[in-house]
């Protein structure tokens, strides 16, 4: 961010990516809309964007908000550290499928199971073609991508519940 604006560049270079996911994703959203309204409808001769956000916090959810992202950073550098001892590439993909991992059974890391077969999901199956991450509610009637959204689960399983809210067994 900001990108280029030069046209022979790939989309991202050129628009530019913003670093919180969320906000990116939703701007990017809201660009394809406009444009396809200005495709269907012509220029409009304004357009007018209003956003909501709490901007006023207290000390108390100061400290609470610096010691949930000192948290998350403290989990993210574990998890770095977690693939580089099992020889995979630390990247942030690789980070958030670990994390999803971790999420299916946090206190036990010799029983996290495919909620939807039980099946064991071991660490060395998590990056094999035997798992898949799924869209608990279907990205495609939600455009939900967000991590809350998100779980790792056996491919076979997957591919069975396809775009459905929940499996067929």
């Amino acid at each position: 961010m900001p990108g280029t604006g030069e046209p022979s560049d790939p989309e991202e270079m050129r628009v530019g990516r913003l670093t919180n996911p969320t906000v990116h994703i939703g701007l990017n959203q809201l660009r394809r809309v406009v444009n396809r309204l200005i495709r269907t409808y012509g220029p409009p001769a304004e357009i007018a964007i209003e956003l909501a956000r709490e901007l006023k916090l207290t000390d108390e959810d100061k400290k609470r908000l610096n010691r949930e992202n000192n948290d998350n950073r403290l989990a993210a550098e574990r998890r770095s550290e977690k693939l580089a001892a099992i020889g995979q590439p630390d990247t942030g993909a690789n980070r958030a499928l670990l994390k999803l991992w971790e999420e299916l059974n946090p206190g036990n890391v010799l029983d996290r199971r495919c909620i939807y077969t039980g099946q064991q999901i071991s660490i060395e199956m998590l990056f094999s073609s035997a798992v898949d991450v799924d869209h608990i509610l279907p990205f495609a009637d939600t455009l939900d991508d967000g991590v809350s959204n998100k779980i790792v689960c056996m491919r076979e399983a997957n591919r069975i519940k396809r775009k459905r809210s929940a499996p067929a067994c």
